[in-house]
């Protein structure tokens, strides 16, 4: 997915018009599976640039992606492949629908690793079933052509994603250690249900600060309430059972 200095996918499905995803698919956590890797790039390297890339979309939505216990466990597969050549197509996904997806990287091409990394995020949001979106301002990383500048997930895929799977998963940040002055940092995140707040607070021998902030949670889709089914009963009609 790397040609003439751009990310371009050719996955064959069509463009969408911003308000439509694919089928979604029937987990919320993948789990990946490596086949090998690509030349340039040891296995544990390749698996961490996977899953700091894949894993954009956590920040968007409830999903993360894990490394598979064994193949057959695995939702997606990762393949390194020849797939058409150099200066051309550096990777391709499957959309959801088979039991085990497969994302091609084409062993033939060369990429950074950044490139490489903004690719599998794209890919990656295939697995997921979004199609593409219209090449049209502002850029968005679900376009054909990718933008070398975008380094996470926009406003109108993240939209999408949330859509399918929900709003991210907040958890508490683990305490930062001490460093070597004695500096010490704490985060802590919490919600209510209507706003999430973040305090971090900071100190060393002598000192200590703390930062503290919220925000309100911001819908990303409607929500359809369930009709309440009413049943009335008309006293006459009841029937005593009993014994003389």
């Amino acid at each position: 997915m790397f040609e003439a200095n751009r990310c371009v996918c050719r996955n064959p499905e069509s463009l969408g018009d911003g308000n439509t995803a694919l089928v979604k698919l029937r987990t919320n956590r993948p789990k990946v599976w490596f086949e090998g890797t690509v030349p340039g790039l040891a296995l544990p390297d390749l698996k961490a640039l996977f899953f700091d890339w894949a894993n954009r979309w956590s920040r968007v939505c409830n999903v993360e992606a894990t490394e598979a216990p064994s193949r057959s466990d695995a939702h997606w597969l990762v393949v390194p492949a020849r797939i058409d050549g150099r200066n051309g197509v550096l990777a391709d996904m499957m959309l959801p629908g088979p039991s085990q997806q497969v994302m091609r990287l084409d062993v033939s091409d060369t990429a950074s690793p950044r490139q490489l990394g903004q690719t599998i995020m794209h890919e990656v949001g295939h697995g997921y079933g979004l199609m593409h979106l219209e090449s049209t301002p502002p850029p968005d990383v679900m376009e054909p052509v990718l933008n070398p500048n975008l380094d996470e997930p926009q406003a109108t895929e993240s939209k999408l994603m949330a859509s399918m799977y929900g709003p991210p998963k907040v958890a508490p940040a683990p305490p930062v250690p001490p460093t070597s002055n004695g500096l010490t940092c704490t985060v802590r995140l919490t919600e209510d249900g209507k706003t999430i707040a973040c305090e971090i607070g900071a100190s060393k021998p002598g000192f200590s600060a703390t930062l503290k902030g919220s925000k309100a949670w911001e819908p990303v889709a409607a929500v359809v309430r369930p009709v309440e089914q009413v049943e009335t009963w008309d006293d006459d009609d009841t029937e005593i059972l009993g014994s003389e």
